[in-house]
């Protein structure tokens, strides 16, 4: 039987030695730490190789580290427990010098799957957690789901039967459902930067936009009408000027308004077009009339033009006659 620091194991003490490197926070090997893993690094041998590998991953693969470690010590034992390559005597005398050969080949095999197996395990079941921790992005609205600074100032202020309290502000109850999803997405409407003594003023305003949202809500944009759009308009503004959070609603109603005017534009380029064919229509009609009416004065010349010869020898006639005197010939 040979040691391994004797007989320098395939599977030996420099594997060990690169086990000592996993101690690092980013995974990575120290290469001062052990000059014999530096050397094992550069090993032909395949097993040194992986085990250089494995030390490179992420320290949260420590466990299944520890693991291949492990069955690396147990490879390390049956490399040691390997005899040296007997004869054996056949039948007849003769000395079968493979048969140790064989023996040995059969149990390296064994132990090269172990590792192939291992390695599997290494690729598969390496945790991914690294890979996870992605930069979430800001919200756009950072005041979303944020309790109003001033409801404290809602004391005393007489909307505490009509109106519910929703994240600090006091919004009027039928319109708490639909105010809920906005602040929860985009923060309150009323700012606590102006108005600021006057809790109440601000209630009213809010509930005056939100009645504008209410029905912008219900209205599909084909029923919209140019009235609509100019008292939404006044409402955004009269917000907008008290430095509401009201930029969300502005986006969206733009958009609306250029979609409005934009069909109001092809409306009325259609109307034009429409007008247009009809006056052409009504020119084509008007020239097929003078066409049918020139047709029939052609056909009258013609007939007039058939009957033109015998009218001028009456011409000429009646022309010698209106020249003589009344009584010419008869006196």
């Amino acid at each position: 039987m040979r040691s391994s620091d004797s007989h320098g194991s395939p599977i030996g003490s420099s594997c060990r030695l690169a086990s000592a490197n996993f101690g690092s926070p980013f995974g990575f090997a120290s290469a001062s730490s052990s000059p014999s893993c530096s050397l094992a690094s550069t090993s032909s041998n395949p097993s040194c190789s992986l085990a250089s590998t494995v030390a490179d991953k992420s320290t949260e693969t420590e466990p299944q580290v520890l693991s291949f470690m492990q069955i690396m010590s147990d490879m390390d034992a049956v490399a040691m427990s390997v005899p040296e390559p007997e004869t054996q005597t056949e039948l007849g005398g003769q000395k079968n010098e493979h048969a140790g050969e064989e023996k040995a080949h059969f149990e390296h095999a064994g132990v090269e799957d172990q590792v192939t197996e291992t390695e599997t395990l290494l690729k598969c079941e390496a945790p991914t957690s690294v890979h996870s921790n992605k930069v979430t992005p800001m919200l756009e609205y950072n005041l979303a789901g944020q309790l109003f600074e001033d409801g404290r100032h809602r004391q005393g202020t007489g909307f505490d039967e009509k109106f519910e309290d929703v994240g600090g502000f006091s919004v009027l109850k039928p319109q708490v459902p639909l105010y809920e999803q906005i602040w929860l997405k985009y923060g309150h409407i009323a700012s606590s930067q102006v108005l600021m003594d006057l809790y109440s003023a601000q209630v009213s305003v809010v509930t005056d936009i939100m009645n504008s949202v209410l029905d912008m809500n219900k209205q599909r944009v084909s029923e919209l009408s140019s009235e609509m759009i100019e008292a939404w308009e006044k409402k955004i503004k009269m917000a907008e000027k008290l430095e509401f959070n009201i930029s969300w609603l502005r986006k969206r109603f733009d958009l609306v308004k250029e979609d409005f005017y934009g069909v109001q534009k092809l409306q009325t380029a259609l109307v034009e077009h429409d007008q247009a064919k009809a006056r052409l229509v009504a020119a084509e009609q008007q020239l097929m009339f003078a066409n049918n009416e020139m047709k029939k004065a052609r056909e009258n010349l013609s007939v007039l033009e058939a009957r033109l010869t015998p009218l001028l020898i009456q011409k000429k006639m009646y022309e010698e006659k209106s020249t003589r005197l009344v009584l010419d010939g008869l006196l």
